[in-house]
């Protein structure tokens, strides 16, 4: 499809996206009944990994359980990650996720040393950041092996991008200077905007072409995507808590089988391995975690009874408290 019309539809038919993402949880409710009548079974297999730098934020996103969480924060030690990355190469996963449930990866001021040595094992690595660090960071980032990084931006109107990230217009001016000199500069790393906005898309298009962005994008040196609805976090995040555009997603009704999220391990700064990485309910330290990488391996923590119990709960009506209502949940069929 020609790249004009491609985002002539992507951009100007945000309404119904929203109603695609906000009623979702209907097809995710009849993959499930389907592979019930057909007695389909899931496969038990470690589809990816994650690991946390950071379980710290400098933001307070509308959006997002970060103000809800009760654990104590952490940066992870080098030891720990590079164990963690010995052992998802091992198990043979071949990309590993920095982005934290809950946290921003550039507050780890060992982050770049960490992404070296992921590539030095021949595997590659992206994160989602909030930007508001890129401004000291630009030349470690362009410097670095990345292959690919994800910005979040609400706007490209600082009113707007403060409105929804919770900080300063200022902050959120400086970020977006920042964002603006990264791609600039960038030669080889794959820039995304993911969009979480309080306006219509089309709307911020129409602001965008008024600034270097538009030039860019035109150029090919990003890619945009946005969300319009969101997941509650288990039950942490209502409609109260958005403004603007932004709405809730459904959940779905039926949970018979286990959510794919489950299988791929993520370790937290402390070694807790989780067998989800996506969202968390009040505390990190939940029933998700199968045990620690300082006291386990991570094929170990795979075979083990906690995991297979997680697993078949979906299937005896024993589902973890933070998988009960939370909107994020896809079979894993």
């Amino acid at each position: 499809m020609n790249k004009e019309i491609s985002d002539f539809l992507k951009y100007n038919f945000c309404n119904a996206k929203k109603i695609y993402y906000k009623n979702k949880f209907i097809i995710e409710d009849c993959k499930s009944i389907t592979a019930l009548a057909t007695g389909k079974k899931y496969k038990k297999e470690l589809l990816g990994g994650g690991i946390f730098p950071s379980t710290y934020c400098n933001a307070n996103c509308t959006f997002c359980a970060n103000r809800h969480i009760e654990s104590e924060r952490g940066i992870m030690p080098f030891e720990i990650f590079k164990k963690a990355v010995d052992e998802f190469k091992e198990l043979g996963i071949t990309s590993i996720g920095l982005t934290p449930m809950i946290g921003e990866p550039l507050l780890d001021n060992g982050l770049f040393e960490k992404i070296d040595y992921i590539y030095e094992n021949k595997m590659t690595c992206s994160f989602y950041t909030n930007g508001f660090l890129i401004k000291n960071n630009i030349d470690k980032i362009l410097s670095s092996k990345l292959e690919t990084i994800l910005i979040d931006v609400a706007d490209v109107i600082p009113l707007y991008e403060s409105k929804v990230f919770q900080v300063s217009e200022e902050q959120c001016r400086q970020k977006l200077d920042a964002i603006l000199e990264l791609i600039k500069r960038n030669k080889k790393i794959n820039i995304q905007l993911s969009f979480r906005p309080m306006r219509e898309f089309n709307k911020i298009i129409k602001d965008m072409k008024k600034t270097p962005f538009w030039e860019y994008y035109q150029k090919g040196l990003f890619k945009m995507d946005y969300l319009t609805a969101y997941d509650n976090w288990g039950g942490s995040i209502s409609k109260k808590d958005l403004i603007g555009f932004q709405t809730m997603s459904g959940a779905p009704k039926i949970k018979k089988y286990p959510c794919q999220n489950l299988f791929g391990f993520s370790i937290l700064p402390n070694g807790n391995i989780r067998a989800c990485g996506c969202r968390v309910l009040k505390t990190f330290d939940d029933e998700l975690i199968v045990g620690n990488i300082l006291k386990m391996t991570l094929k170990e923590a795979f075979n083990s009874e906690k995991y297979d119990s997680i697993l078949a709960g979906f299937e005896n009506g024993t589902i973890p408290k933070v998988c009960e209502k939370c909107t994020f949940y896809i079979p894993k069929i």
